[in-house]
């Protein structure tokens, strides 16, 4: 029979203490790359596999983090998930990716899940309005970004969606634009907040006596944005003949883009006649023609913050106090509405 491979065996052939293969091993220390490469050829020669079971029952941690998330094809959530593993990955952790498509029971399940394998923590991204906020509670160190439960007891991280809302209301508005909003088909927290903004802005900057008029919805998911829409067209060929140039604040980029896409197809001059801006600073905009002027989310930020507050948690033998952290926005100016 083959003799069982142990930590001493590796660190013998390697010429470095237990400790530090310990260390190689769990993804923690100050290691040098050369002595880490050393280690993992030694440990792959030998074929060693690491006994998490036996590491977990004689450290009391799994290093372990799970991170829940929506739709990870969404290059806003997966740029944040890319940056959380990558900071999980530097602090000893390995990331288990759950990705729910949005619904109910597959978020409730991976909890279970997650439970199960007894995970240090949580973060999750863009939580369902209906998550079980009392299963994903029991794990004392959860992390919501974007959104979360209607609790005033969670850890959440977002950006200023109502502020940045009303900073592209208002330069519409200063610009001499007929302004209107153009929605998707879903109605998270972030939607509603945005929504918010803008309609307040109107009553705030305007004259309109009715600002809920200038909200148009479009019946569209994320799966047709890059589908031409007849009822976005006739909206804009009905607007487009007023004299009062026409101003865009689309919710997201992708709804922006369908905005530039249709007006280019009807011969409609952006940002001459039409001016548009949109949401998030998604890859879209930048590449679109016209490019979008659109509010930029920090998702390196929102990611950072995130993972600070879970790392401050994890062996606290007591809850910290939740924290609420609003990062800001910033308007990034393209083509399709020009800064006076």
């Amino acid at each position: 029979m083959k003799n069982k491979v142990s930590i001493q065996d590796i660190a013998n052939r390697a010429g470095v203490s237990k400790t530090t293969v310990s260390k190689v091993i769990n993804n923690t220390g100050n290691i040098s790359i050369a002595t880490r490469n050393k280690i993992h050829a030694i440990m792959d020669e030998l074929d060693y596999q690491p006994n998490r079971l036996a590491s977990t029952l004689k450290t009391g941690h799994t290093k372990l983090i799970g991170i829940l998330v929506p739709d990870i094809r969404n290059e806003f959530y997966s740029k944040i998930v890319k940056k959380c593993e990558g900071l999980l990955f530097k602090a000893g952790y390995t990331t288990i990716i759950c990705n729910t498509e949005r619904d109910y029971f597959q978020e409730e399940n991976y909890l279970k899940v997650l439970k199960e394998l007894m995970v240090e923590g949580i973060i999750i991204i863009s939580a369902t309005d209906s998550i079980n906020a009392d299963l994903a509670s029991q794990n004392k160190n959860i992390v919501y970004i974007d959104r979360a439960p209607q609790s005033d007891n969670e850890n959440i991280i977002k950006s200023d969606h109502y502020a940045g809302a009303q900073k592209a209301t208002n330069e519409i508005i200063t610009d001499g634009r007929d302004p209107y909003l153009i929605l998707s088909k879903t109605n998270y927290s972030p939607t509603r907040e945005r929504t918010h903004g803008f309609i307040d802005t109107l009553k705030k900057k305007t004259n309109i006596k009715n600002p809920e008029k200038h909200v148009f919805r479009l019946n569209v998911s994320s799966n047709q944005y890059l589908e031409e829409n007849t009822l976005l067209e006739e909206f804009l060929i009905e607007h487009s003949s007023d004299p009062q140039p026409l101003g865009i604040f689309a919710i997201n980029d992708y709804i922006a883009f369908m905005v530039v896409k249709a007006a280019a197809k009807l011969h409609i001059a952006v940002p001459q006649k039409l001016s548009v801006i949109g949401f998030d600073d998604a890859s879209i905009a930048n590449i679109a023609t016209p490019t979008i002027t659109t509010i930029h989310q920090n998702t390196t930020l929102l990611a950072e913050q995130a993972v600070d507050i879970l790392l401050q948690n994890i062996g606290q033998s007591t809850p910290t106090e939740p924290q609420k952290i609003i990062a800001p926005i910033a308007m990034v100016y393209r083509e399709s509405f020009l800064k006076n």
